[in-house]
Order: C-alpha cells, then structure tokens, then sequence
C-alpha cells in the first residue's frame, strides 16, 4: 500500500524528502553523464569525420619495367624516358625520392605528360625474375651507374642527356630541373 506523506511522522517526512532530494539528484545526475557521454561521442564522430581522408583515385606515375618497350613507346609519342635506377624496398634515398617527389601529384602529372618513364628496380625483398634482374644488373652497367637512386633522362636515340638523384626542394625543384633539361634537348 502507498502511504501519501501527510499520513508519515514528521521524523520520518525529512528522511522521505533527503530521500527523494537524493534519488532526483541521481537521477539527474545519470541523465546529465548520459548526455555528456552523447555530445562526447558527437564530437568524436565529427572530429574524425572531418579529419578522415576518404581514398581518392590518384593519378599514378605509369611506370614501364621494360627498357625495349620504353624505347619503342618513346619513339612512338616523340619523348624523352625518364629511367629511374632504384631500390624501392631498401634504399633510403630512393624511399625519401619517391615520398617528396614521385608520390606527389604535380610530379605524377607532369611526368606523365612529358616522359615515357621506365623502372629498374633492384630490390633484395620481393620477387622479381631472374630474367628481369639480369637485363636492370645490364643496363645498370652499361649506362655506369654506381648508385641508387638515379636518374636518366634519355633520348628516343638512346643518347643520355642528364643524369641526377635525390635532391632535396620536393617536387616544384624537380621539375624545374627537368624543364631545364626539356628545353635544351629540343
């Protein structure tokens, strides 16, 4: 049975009344920690929502692993070949190239544009043939190179009119450098 508070002692009317003060305090304290726990996970969400890049179809640098191929695709578009002598999975220098240079999508662009671009890579982790490590190690010695990572910029006709690495000035240096070299080559 329920009692109404008129029919309780007066005693017992203040411990009723803490009570109920307390339970509503409770009660509103709970609501309080749910609330603060909702507008927490609100800013959570939109924090990283808005922080999150959501991967995009960037352009890549189309990269020939074949030297007799470059040659011809060259000849045929009436380019230059931009050979890079690389080890991808172990060179520092070469790592650090491709992060501040070849990653970046104003050099993509450009390289693509202007260069058929050949890759020989002489990396010690993945599989590469036997066949395509053979014909890198030869090129590599014919054309002197003596460490990664370099960098040709070479004729349709095979004549090399530049050679370079890792510079430091990221990728607006790079291509400067490159148009530089375009320029005289035509």
């Amino acid at each position: 049975m329920c009692e109404s508070i008129s029919s309780i002692p007066l005693s017992n009317k203040t411990h009723f009344l803490s009570y109920k003060i307390l339970i509503q305090n409770l009660t509103g304290f709970y609501k309080m920690k749910q609330i603060s726990f909702i507008v927490a996970i609100i800013i959570t969400l939109s924090i990283f929502g808005f922080t999150y890049q959501f991967p995009t179809d960037k352009e890549e640098i189309k990269w020939e692993t074949d030297f007799d191929a470059a040659l011809k695709i060259a000849k045929k578009e009436n380019k230059e070949i931009f050979i890079l002598f690389t080890g991808s999975d172990w060179c520092y220098w070469c790592k650090k190239l491709d992060g501040e240079v070849f990653s970046k999508e104003d050099f993509t662009k450009y390289a693509n544009e202007n260069f058929v671009c050949l890759k020989l890579d002489f990396p010690r982790k993945s599989n590469q043939t036997q066949a395509e490590r053979e014909k890198n190690s030869a090129l590599a010695q014919q054309y002197g190179i003596q460490g990664f990572p370099t960098v040709l910029i070479m004729s349709s006709s095979k004549e090399v009119l530049h050679e370079t690495g890792y510079q430091s000035g990221g990728s607006k240096n790079y291509i400067e450098q490159l148009n530089k070299v375009l320029s005289k080559s035509k």
